[in-house]
């Protein structure tokens, strides 16, 4: 009877702890999954020749210190300095740069954590329906610096790519441009 009763709180010990891995497994790719479905799916419609139809909307707020955690709608609605829109036919101009997510590894994070955004870009169809959103920035990358910093593709964060930054560059004012560069640079030697 002792047996059986070790025999049977061994399996359902078992099948608890495969139910609980199966599920921490699933949770942490499934962010990843989810942006990388949404990046495939746009530069399939960049590959489509559909780039007259989408439209760049990019929210954008300048540093500030002590500044309390930003959320997208926060930037959106009062905290953004500058809000450039980007029509299709000016897109057209940059569809190799746009193709180039395509390249992107998507890597979750460590560990998650929430947004405090700073930039907010986001593509849309003519029918206003969102094809791609990216916001910057969390802080789950592991590591310290700029390796920290993680970004969130269509509300899933994953780990900073450079790529996601090379995207907005053409658009933004020079003086801004200016920053970012010197930003992927330091990311490049602190690689």
């Amino acid at each position: 009877m002792h047996f059986k009763k070790n025999i049977i709180v061994t399996i359902v010990l078992l099948i608890s702890l495969s139910i609980f891995f199966t599920g921490a497994i699933w949770i942490y790719t499934r962010s990843t999954w989810h942006a990388d479905k949404a990046v495939r799916n746009f530069v399939r419609q960049i590959e489509l020749g559909n780039v007259n139809d989408i439209k760049l909307t990019i929210y954008y707020a300048l540093p500030a210190s002590g500044q309390e955690r930003v959320t997208v709608k926060d930037l959106i609605r009062e905290v953004h300095h500058y809000k450039i829109v980007v029509e299709g036919t000016e897109l057209a101009e940059y569809i190799d740069t746009l193709k180039q997510l395509k390249d992107i590894n998507l890597v979750s994070v460590k560990s998650r954590t929430r947004i405090n955004a700073g930039v907010y870009y986001v593509f849309e169809d003519r029918n206003n329906r969102k094809l791609l959103d990216v916001a910057m920035f969390g802080r789950g990358g592991g590591g310290d610096g700029f390796g920290s910093l993680s970004i969130f593709v269509n509300g899933n964060e994953v780990e900073w790519d450079d790529k996601f930054i090379e995207i907005m560059l053409p658009f933004l004012p020079e003086s801004r441009v200016e920053g970012w560069m010197r930003t992927l640079e330091q990311r490049s030697v602190e690689r």
